[in-house]
């Protein structure tokens, strides 16, 4: 009927055949069908150029959707075969030669891009990240979705935040997989340190818009800014002498790391579950950055009064706030970055007794991930930043055996939801990052 019939009609049963997928249980058999045939049809809609007219661009952009879902549904994409890349090479084309409003197309092309890149591993990844940043097209497309984000004009061309998030989420992807997999890049993305500052600190109008940022610039930092993707610059301090804090920390200045860990500090307090998970990873990693680039900051920065008052009023607050992953992994970092004015032993022997008569099966996953974390610090930092007594360490290493066993048996598989129109794969946002354990 896609084939053979008039738009509308197509149209029709493409929005059919969407309900059904999304309602649909055994889904492989289901994917390996429709696959060839979203193919065929793609390529009708673009060779054949019936996408120009509106009705034919609704009826493409229901094409993207199913292969977005089925992206999702399918799973992990060990193995991706002739079909999967030729999906993916007429997607990315279609993406290149559109205009930053062409929302409809936009959005679920980038949500199969991103599904892409975090569904695949190995080899497949590297062809999928060559695929991507070979189109230069594409990239000068994200780099002028990404100026928009700190665009202060209220005009008819404000895209809508799903979709800017969207691109946030997906360069951040792309550095973080051109940095692994060592791929050639074509073109490079600018981007402006100080409009990345501006948007976290002050568009508060999209929760999710400032979790996508956060994301992104975890990414970064732990990249030490050091991608060939993305072109920096940081116009605040590029005009003027450097001071010797500042050449350390380039191409972050003093100033702009001081507000931006008050900033992040700040956003632990609020309510979202989400928002607070991406402010924690975000700390975790610009801890890390601070730690390899100048300590004396690092230590000057966490010692603020904030800090202690943060970590006291959390301890003092209810059990259930006191073990919600985000604080754990805060706490966690106090204690390897040595933090003895911020994390005191009443604190810590509390919180033990209280963890000593949980249930570890009540926990969330991220939770008993981050409490795991937290106790392997507490007896690392033991005799350093803590004196625990024998009973103390007792209780860590019974409640590390017990979570740890439980960890065991768990996949670890990534997941991705959908917030509105936007994919975000949640392990990134809640999982802690394991490589500063020690």
């Amino acid at each position: 009927m896609v084939h053979i019939e008039e738009m509308e009609l197509a149209y029709k049963a493409l929005v059919t055949l969407k309900f059904f997928l999304r309602n649909i249980g055994n889904f492989v058999l289901t994917s390996d069908l429709l696959r060839p045939l979203l193919l065929q049809i793609l390529q009708k809609f673009t060779i054949g150029n019936n996408a120009q007219s509106s009705k034919g661009n609704k009826n493409l952009s229901l094409v993207l959707d199913l292969l977005s879902l089925i992206q999702l549904k399918f799973g992990d994409l060990e193995e991706m075969g002739s079909i999967d890349f030729k999906l993916l090479y007429h997607v990315s084309n279609v993406a290149g030669k559109c205009k930053t409003l062409s929302t409809e197309l936009l959005q679920p092309a980038f949500n199969f891009f991103y599904c892409s890149l975090k569904q695949t591993s190995g080899h497949n990844r590297n062809r999928v990240v060559s695929m991507l940043l070979s189109n230069s097209c594409l990239m000068e497309l994200l780099e002028k979705i990404l100026e928009l984000s700190w665009s202060e004009q209220c005009t008819l061309e404000r895209l809508p935040d799903d979709l800017i998030s969207s691109v946030w989420l997906l360069i951040g992807c792309l550095v973080q997989s051109q940095t692994n997999c060592k791929s050639e890049v074509h073109r490079t993305i600018s981007l402006k340190l100080n409009k990345v500052f501006h948007c976290i600190s002050f568009k508060k109008d999209s929760l999710l818009l400032q979790v996508c940022i956060l994301q992104f610039l975890q990414t970064v930092l732990r990249d030490k800014f050091t991608t060939p993707l993305l072109a920096i610059t940081n116009p605040n301090i590029r005009n003027h002498p450097l001071q010797d804090q500042d050449v350390l920390l380039y191409p972050l200045s003093y100033k702009q790391v001081l507000l931006l860990f008050i900033h992040l500090q700040n956003l632990l307090v609020q309510g979202d579950d989400l928002l607070v998970y991406a402010a924690t990873g975000c700390l975790e990693a610009l801890m890390e950055y601070l730690h390899i680039k100048d300590q004396a900051t690092l230590c000057h920065v966490v010692s603020q009064p904030w800090s202690r008052f943060l970590l006291f009023t959390r301890v003092n607050s209810t059990q259930n706030c006191l073990f919600n992953s985000g604080f754990l992994r805060l706490s966690a970092l106090f204690l390897k970055y040595h933090c003895k004015n911020i994390v005191f032993e009443a604190d810590m022997k509390q919180f033990l007794q209280v963890a000593a008569e949980l249930k570890s099966e009540e926990l969330s996953s991220d939770t008993v991930e981050a409490l795991i974390l937290f106790l392997k610090q507490l007896d690392l930092q033991n005799g350093k930043v803590v004196n625990m007594g024998q009973k103390d360490i007792e209780i860590i290493h019974t409640l590390l055996k017990n979570l740890q066993g439980r960890t065991s048996s768990q996949p670890d598989s990534k997941q991705i939801v959908f917030f509105g129109r936007l994919a975000v794969c949640l392990s990134d946002v809640f999982s802690c990052n394991k490589k500063w354990e020690s």
